[in-house]
């Protein structure tokens, strides 16, 4: 795998920011010097004696690992776009989890001043 490529991957993986724990493992494809990258993004929520978990899974299968590529560029473009969307359905299916939780809520809320 190149180098560009790895420092792509951990860089998402152990980003402070994220929200949940994230984990990237990799399958070379046999007879090829191509990989299939599997992304995942997980979270166990406990709050108020409830619990709910958010997990996300995605695939991608290199094409820009061989010298033989035309556009070497192309997965790192291509996993910059899955990076995206696995962050926005993540936030958004954590957003969804947080909102089951807090349903029937009967806590104090304060406005901000």
């Amino acid at each position: 795998m190149k180098q560009e490529l790895i420092a792509l991957l951990l860089e998402w993986e152990r980003d402070i920011n994220k929200t949940g724990e994230r984990q990237i493992t990799y399958m070379k494809l046999p007879n090829n010097e191509e990989y299939i990258i599997t992304f995942k993004e997980d979270i166990k929520i406990h709050l108020n004696n409830k619990s709910k978990h958010v997990s996300i899974t995605k695939n991608l299968r290199t094409f820009a690992q061989s010298d033989k590529e035309l556009n070497p560029k192309g997965d790192i473009y291509r996993i910059k776009q899955l990076i995206q969307i696995i962050e926005q359905e993540f936030l958004n299916k954590y957003s969804e989890a947080l909102d089951e939780i807090f349903l029937n809520f009967e806590g104090e809320s304060s406005k901000l001043e």
